[in-house]
């Protein structure tokens, strides 16, 4: 039999418990990292989603603007010149929905790539943007965070693990 003094053994015991359970706490923190960053870019698209609509209204507002112009040009109401500025500026609004609709493709496309799809085939972003209030008193925040987040829990457990592996030190001396 094995005499160990000084209580090693249940030291080394008590060491290992609190190194698996700070490596349990550390996984569950990359997996709440690894979703959070999933519902950004989810939110992401959605809001590039809600952007493109934007972008088509304006330019059916600013394509009524360029019909009336048309119409005041053809009456002789104004110049050449104020119809070609219009038209110009319609151009702009094109781009502007081109350039929301890519930046739509570009978000999906990352969301998809986190989600580890591998064909990245045109695909709507479904939902809604819904907010609700929160409570933003800093010491309740503080409090939560402390009683949920999995990193604060695991670096508790980490400094736990480090004053058992001290005490299992001291004991082997």
């Amino acid at each position: 039999e094995t005499i160990e003094l000084g209580g090693k053994r249940r030291l080394r015991e008590q060491v290992a418990d609190l190194t698996v359970s700070a490596a349990e706490a550390q996984f569950e923190d990359t997996m709440r990292r690894g979703l959070a960053e999933v519902k950004r870019l989810y939110f992401d698209a959605l809001l590039a989603r809600y952007n493109v609509e934007v972008a088509n209204e304006n330019r059916q507002t600013f394509e009524q603007l360029l019909q009336f112009n048309l119409a005041r040009f053809q009456e002789g109401a104004i110049p050449e010149g104020d119809l070609i500025k219009v038209r110009l500026e319609r151009m702009k609004f094109d781009s502007a929905v081109r350039q929301t609709e890519l930046n739509l493709r570009q978000a999906t496309i990352r969301l998809l790539e986190k989600l580890g799809e591998s064909t990245y085939a045109r695909q709507a972003v479904a939902g809604d943007l819904n907010f609700r209030l929160v409570n933003l008193n800093l010491d309740s925040l503080r409090q939560l965070a402390l009683n949920e987040r999995p990193d604060v829990r695991a670096a508790a457990r980490e400094i736990d693990a480090a004053n058992e592996r001290l005490a299992l030190e001291r004991a082997r001396a």
